[in-house]
């Protein structure tokens, strides 16, 4: 899930990188432009540079991510969190997996607006869990490129918001996934889970999944 993105890249790579992103396989960006990622931290508009470069949020959203990745630029990655609706669904689910990593997760800076009982780590995801899905390609990009404990620790998170909405609702908030954005996820969660042997053999996931589809039952 690295990025191979050249601090030192020359502005040309720019329309390489914006071809790369909105080709089927966004993840295989090799270059960013060091001009955008530099706008994230300048408080420089990033609107401004997309539109004077004609890029779509689509395009710079999947051009940006691995390389914040790659960098593990937690700053840069809180400034293009609004970007994060715009990801295909592939690297959605590599954003996911990146924060759910143990190391990474005990990196993560807590933000504005963490939910008390929550990790910084599951504060970076609400964003991500709040953006519109593609049920589709959510569903298979879920079962190819999460190892079965990264879809546990993903469902371990879906089950505490589950919880959370049917004991104490938090207030609607713009950053916070709606009921409706949970319950998508966890289904879907639910059924990429069908092909992972840990919910098969793994005693602790099995009570997980078990846990999981009694709190969407609990909603349907």
């Amino acid at each position: 899930m690295g990025s191979a993105f050249d601090a030192g890249a020359s502005p040309d790579l720019w329309s390489e990188a914006v071809a790369a992103a909105q080709s089927s396989d966004a993840g295989s960006v090799a270059n960013v432009d060091a001009e955008l990622l530099a706008t994230l931290h300048s408080g420089a508009s990033l609107d401004a540079v997309l539109a004077s470069r004609g890029v779509s949020a689509k395009a710079a959203a999947a051009a940006l991510w691995p390389a914040l990745m790659g960098r593990r630029d937690f700053d840069g990655m809180a400034k293009a969190l609004r970007l994060v609706s715009a990801l295909p669904a592939a690297v959605l689910v590599d954003v996911v997996a990146f924060f759910l990593t143990p190391d990474v997760a005990a990196a993560v800076p807590a933000a504005e607006g963490l939910l008390p009982g929550d990790t910084p780590a599951e504060g970076a995801l609400y964003a991500v869990l709040a953006a519109p899905l593609n049920e589709a390609f959510l569903l298979d990009a879920l079962r190819t490129r999460l190892a079965p404990v990264e879809l546990a620790c993903l469902m371990a998170v879906l089950a505490k918001w589950l919880r959370r909405y049917a004991e104490a609702p938090p207030a609607p908030r713009t950053h916070l996934p709606t009921l409706e954005a949970v319950l998508s996820w966890a289904t879907i969660a639910i059924d990429a889970s069908s092909s992972a042997s840990v919910f098969i053999f793994d005693d602790a996931a099995i009570a997980l999944l078990a846990d999981m589809r009694g709190l969407v039952a609990f909603f349907q």
